[in-house]
C-alpha cells in the first residue's frame, strides 16, 4: 500500500504539468481526479497503519 500511495503522490506533479496543456474543463477534471486519487491513497495508508 505504501508503494502505491507513494507512486500516486509522485505522479501528481506530472499530472499537473500535463493538465496545463488541456482545455480548461478537461484540466479541471484531471486535477480533481489527481487530488482525489491522492486523498484515497492517503486514506488507505492511514487505515492500514491503524
Amino acid at each position: 500500500m505504501h508503494l502505491a500511495a507513494g507512486a500516486t503522490r509522485a505522479l501528481s506533479p506530472l499530472i499537473e504539468t500535463e493538465a496545463a496543456a488541456l482545455d480548461e474543463a478537461s484540466a479541471e477534471y484531471a486535477l480533481k481526479d489527481a487530488r482525489s486519487a491522492g486523498w484515497r491513497a492517503d486514506l488507505a495508508t492511514r487505515q492500514i497503519e491503524g
